[in-house]
């Protein structure tokens, strides 16, 4: 069966050859339906691999004054909750549905059975933490070296390559302009500032909840 979703680095899955992919989407189950809310938080046990069939997840965690500093966004076809899988750990964030998102689950025992049964499984599971915490890490760097304006077109360039398609000039990245700000720690008027810039270079332009990007100017 032919993929439907983007060819994101996160969708991992439509990624493994033919055969593999089949036997891991059939594990593949469900999540029960809900409207929104959290899916998980800091200290949980991990109840698997999760992918976004539909909407959008979030994750994010909290300040002492409760302030929620936004991580990273997953859109379909993408995958999160992998790296309990490896180390056998907890959750170390809160995972949040938007309104209207699916999920489906690849429980713990079937992601064992498969990484012992299945070695193109297991690396490329391996291979999908090790790409998530290079890119944490990128940000991190990023925010202690990069003005604002260059910071949030790392971000930009970042989701483009996530969400294009093949051949597709204009890229809608469904974030808004206040959970940018949120996920780089800048203040709403920098954030306003820094898209400002990058419309008058002709980059962007911006919609309610969402930023549309041109791949040609962005090179993705």
């Amino acid at each position: 069966m032919e993929s439907t979703f983007p060819p994101s680095p996160l969708n991992w899955i439509d990624r493994l050859s033919a055969d593999v992919r089949t036997e891991v989407l059939a594990r593949h189950k469900p999540v029960n339906a809900r409207t929104s809310g959290d899916v998980f938080s800091p200290g949980d046990k991990a109840p698997g691999i999760f992918r976004v069939l539909e909407g959008r997840a979030d994750m994010y965690a909290l300040t002492e004054d409760g302030r929620a500093v936004l991580f990273n966004c997953y859109f379909p076809g993408e995958c999160f909750g992998e790296l309990p899988m490896l180390d056998g750990g907890p959750h170390i964030a809160t995972l949040s549905l938007t309104e209207g998102a699916r999920l489906s689950c690849l429980a713990p025992g079937d992601v064992a059975d498969l990484r012992r049964t299945l070695p193109e499984f297991d690396a490329a599971l391996t291979q999908s933490v090790c790409n998530t915490l290079r890119s944490l890490f990128a940000v991190h760097l990023a925010k202690l070296s990069q003005q604002p304006e260059e910071l949030l077109l790392d971000r930009l360039r970042y989701f483009s390559s996530r969400l294009r398609r093949d051949d597709q000039d204009e890229i809608e990245i469904p974030i808004s302009q206040e959970e940018f700000a949120r996920m780089l720690g800048v203040s709403r008027r920098t954030m306003v500032d820094a898209l400002a810039k990058l419309q008058a270079r002709q980059l962007i332009r911006r919609n309610y909840g969402a930023i549309h990007v041109k791949a040609s100017g962005f090179g993705t």
